[in-house]
């Protein structure tokens, strides 16, 4: 939408800044020009306690002040920066790096000796920590320079990586955080895109009904991922499932697969097929209304539980006889891509 620029940082101006401050760091990241906020107000605002009427309060405030700032950009104010949330994306990125920095996390820079950040570490930072929410104007921005999108040695990730590659067995859970490159003994997916998580969900599922993917206990009754749901907790040779999900494009870390020794081979040549001409123009026009949809609100208006429990699935199938769950799911997926209220799960709006 128009008026973007307007909450867009200059990110070469800042990436040739010698270090940023805490402050700085958090709206870079979140994608809005520190230039457009008083630093020193935002910092007061990010180190005092939560208090949730007061933050509703500060949150419509800060939002009503980038509003302020291009009157073209408010339509598309909650698609840039997720209204509800940005307060609270503000405050965790700050809580990070402060703690960092008072932990001695990064002394071994004489560059933050005052506190401030280097750009460079702050990209690395960024990157390692995957609760850290990252909007798409800073990932592009670090694609631009060429950053390398390698967990450093120090990072979670890193560790987890380096911990599940010596497995022997891995539950389907775990496979499919690892390959999201996510926390693999999580209890929540807080941090998750449900979308992206259920169509690996479902292709691993589908792989296994037709036994295009073996699990380790195929026969296997009582344990359960989603107890109240009896949704079967599948175990697999992490090497069968890495291979399985490099074949279908689902691209897992490369330091995962050097962890593993497992090389990339070349994309199959083969081509998906639809059954027929009708079923795949089913999942073309399915995706052109969901995009309608989407352009005319910032949040779904009908109910929503799940990607594939909530009222477009059931008025998908009435429009477009024929349209099966995982065209829908493909369907709704490139929808929504880069509309995050959309791919939230458990909210009715």
């Amino acid at each position: 939408m128009r008026g973007f620029h307007t909450l867009k940082p200059d990110y070469d101006k800042w990436a040739s800044t010698p270090t940023w401050t805490v402050e700085e760091t958090c709206l870079l990241i979140r994608g809005i020009e520190p230039s457009l906020l008083d630093i020193k107000l935002l910092s007061s605002v990010l180190c005092k306690g939560n208090d949730f009427e007061e933050d509703l309060e500060i949150n419509e405030k800060l939002i009503s002040h980038l509003a302020r700032q291009d009157k073209k950009i408010e339509c598309g104010l909650m698609d840039h920066v997720d209204r509800w949330g940005l307060l609270l994306n503000l405050r965790n990125i700050y809580y990070y790096f402060a703690a960092n920095l008072g932990a001695g996390e990064y002394n071994h820079d004489e560059r933050t000796e005052n506190g401030h950040l280097p750009p460079d570490i702050v990209y690395q930072a960024a990157f390692d920590e995957s609760g850290i929410f990252k909007h798409d104007f800073f990932k592009d921005h670090l694609k631009q320079i060429g950053f390398k999108f390698r967990y450093s040695e120090r990072s979670n990730m890193f560790c987890f990586f380096k911990l599940f590659s010596k497995r022997e067995v891995w539950s389907q859970e775990q496979a499919i955080r690892l390959i999201m490159c996510k926390n693999p003994v999580a209890v929540d997916r807080y941090d998750f895109d449900e979308v992206d998580y259920t169509v690996l969900d479902e292709a691993i599922n589908t792989a296994i009904a037709v036994k295009k993917l073996i699990p380790i206990n195929p026969n296997l009754e009582d344990i359960y991922r989603i107890e109240e749901e009896k949704v079967l907790e599948y175990f697999f040779d992490p090497k069968v499932i890495i291979n399985w999900a490099l074949e279908k494009d689902f691209k897992p870390h490369d330091q995962l697969l050097e962890m593993m020794g497992i090389k990339e081979t070349p994309k199959s040549e083969k081509t998906k097929c639809h059954a027929n001409t009708k079923t795949a123009n089913n999942e073309t026009l399915c995706t052109r209304w969901l995009s309608e949809e989407v352009e005319k609100y910032d949040f779904p208006p009908k109910p929503k539980k799940s990607i594939y429990d909530n009222d477009y699935y059931t008025e998908a199938k009435t429009r477009f006889p024929g349209l099966g769950k995982n065209q829908f799911i493909r369907a709704w997926s490139n929808a929504t891509k880069g509309k995050p209220n959309w791919r939230k799960a458990g909210q009715k709006y």
